[in-house]
């Protein structure tokens, strides 16, 4: 169960609460749809429905949607061989446009949809059958600056697929001779572009970090500045010969993280019933704690908050509030069994050191979001891009308090919130929201694990975040941001529609300029389905602020 569902959980039994503390009668024994328990041993029961009721209405609400039709967004669907493949845009040449990759792990194969300017293809430009025990996929720029090539770490060391013209060589060209322990064979990893200059080569203990010499590079045919020379092909006996390597690095172990999701923990015969096992290791590992305690008074109040429960730990933001120069240091917590947020303000002083006390202590009501991000939730956020902060929580208006109101709110396919905004001025943050942006939005109890409203995505090109939220189970609403005090649009300016693939999605998007507009785009996979959602902004969607 997400957070964000035992959060929605929570409200509307606030909300019930609420109304049966207004007639009188006894809470302690409150349970959601459910029987309440009233004073004198009389029990009132929520309009005679029994619970499995409210659950089917619930469920209603959950897979209906609107049924609006796509707007602001050229929309295509790219059908893969199989669910659950990796899959990655990159601007393989470096034009503005980003191409899809994607790993066939039956077919041992890497699929190639070039985009053009009319978009994407539904088949793909080019097919790559992969070497053996082939661990990783990254694109890189082996050869040329211009564009990317691939590169492949194998049994034997690395090899990587030149590409000339937009159109990438049908057998790989050996790069370093290695015995990396790191060898797959089922699915390959597909990795982000590598932007170090090194090219790690990892055994059990150890690594070697492999730079490219141009001196040597410029022997084995290929220049600095990127140039193929005039001989026209590098060499490929001398190509190893320019990377070299210094003293091996002992790799320590840091520490381990989890993330679940469904199937997860489900071994089978086939990738949808997999267990998989990531460690990460750091070459110098970092000396300083981020998340140390600089006085005894936040390590108190740290250690008081933590006792909160898995699910409501303390969180930290640090950034420079006051344009001094100098970073501060922001405490905050969802409270348990509330729908309100505490935040614990630090400003450095001159000498740059942390109050004993906070600054300033805020108790508000609502929760962080995502901002800038599609899934890390918080309540500090630079919305202006300018180096001010704001602090940003939405707020619930949820007030169910009968099976009839469970009706209404099937009905009206959504649940009415309101994002506030309070700025930071003169050393704090304001008490009361200066601004607030109520919407409608899908907040879900079942489904995908991805957030129903978050700040992420610039859809008008102003360098600002625009709102993004969930209105039905299919439909999706965009708020762009504006500059005439009123933050975002009262109304929708874009809307989105992705068909829903069971009663349980593991959707997720990816939110990038994927055309090279200066607007963002949006992409829709779902792990147990094979189609892959796009949605190219139009050009018709220029900023335009009041």
């Amino acid at each position: 169960m997400s957070a964000l569902t035992r959060l929605i959980r929570l409200a509307i039994g606030m909300a019930i609460k609420r109304r049966v503390r207004a007639r009188g009668l006894h809470t302690a024994e409150c349970v959601l749809l459910g029987r309440v328990p009233s004073r004198g041993g009389r029990r009132c029961q929520m309009t005679g429905f029994p619970q499995i009721t409210a659950v089917c209405l619930l469920a209603f609400l959950a897979t209906n949607s609107l049924g609006a039709e796509t707007d602001g967004f050229q929309c295509q669907t790219i059908t893969l061989p199989a669910k659950a493949m990796p899959a990655r845009f990159v601007d393989l040449n470096r034009g503005g446009r980003c191409d899809l990759l994607a790993v066939d792990p039956v077919a041992r194969q890497l699929l190639i949809y070039r985009q053009r300017a009319s978009g994407f293809a539904s088949v793909p430009d080019q097919t790559i059958a992969l070497p053996p025990q082939t661990a990783w996929i990254a694109p890189y720029s082996v050869e040329r600056r211009t564009n990317l090539d691939l590169l492949m770490s194998t049994a034997t060391g690395l090899v990587y697929y030149r590409q000339t013209g937009g159109v990438f060589a049908s057998a790989p060209r050996p790069l370093l001779h290695a015995d990396p322990i790191y060898t797959d064979d089922d699915s390959p990893s597909l990795l982000p572009v590598l932007t170090n200059t090194a090219i790690p080569v990892i055994s059990a203990s150890q690594a070697w970090l492999f730079q490219r010499n141009e001196a040597l590079a410029r022997n084995a045919g290929l220049l600095g500045g990127g140039e193929v020379t005039s001989r026209g092909t590098a060499n490929p006996q001398m190509e190893a010969s320019a990377w070299t390597s210094g003293p091996p690095i002992t790799l320590q172990a840091s520490h381990a993280s989890w993330s679940d999701s469904r199937n997860a923990w489900t071994l089978g015969l086939n990738s949808a019933h997999s267990l998989d096992i990531q460690q990460s290791f750091r070459a110098k590992p970092d000396e300083a704690d981020g998340d140390k305690p600089e006085n005894d008074t936040i390590a108190k109040r740290l250690a008081d908050m933590k006792q909160a429960g898995p699910w409501n730990q303390p969180h930290t933001a640090r950034v420079d509030l006051n344009h001094d120069g100098q970073v501060d240091f922001i405490l905050w917590q969802v409270v348990p069994n509330s729908f309100r947020t505490e935040v614990y303000v630090f400003l450095r002083d001159a000498a740059g050191q942390l109050p004993e006390r906070p600054t300033q202590v805020l108790h508000c009501r609502g929760v962080p979001i995502p901002i800038r991000s599609l899934g890390e939730a918080t309540p500090i956020a630079d919305l202006k891009s300018d180096g001010a902060y704001e602090l940003v929580l939405l707020e619930p208006d949820v007030m169910i308090i009968s099976m009839s109101s469970l009706v209404d709110l099937a009905l009206s396919r959504g649940v009415d919130v309101a994002l506030t905004i309070r700025s930071f001025r003169r050393g704090g943050f304001s008490h009361n929201a200066e601004a607030s942006l109520p919407v409608t939005a899908l907040l879900s109890w079942f489904g995908s694990r991805q957030w129903p409203l978050f700040l992420y995505g610039d859809f008008n090109g102003d360098g600002r975040p625009d709102l993004v939220l969930q209105r039905s189970s299919t439909q999706w609403e965009i708020f762009f941001s504006t500059t005439d005090g009123r933050w975002f649009q009262p109304q929708p300016a874009m809307t989105f529609e992705i068909p829903l693939p069971g009663y349980f999605a593991r959707r997720y998007f990816e939110i990038a300029d994927l055309n090279g507009d200066g607007r963002s785009d949006i992409v829709s996979q779902d792990l147990d389905d094979p189609r892959i959602f796009i949605f190219l902004t139009q050009p018709r969607h220029q900023k335009v602020n009041p």
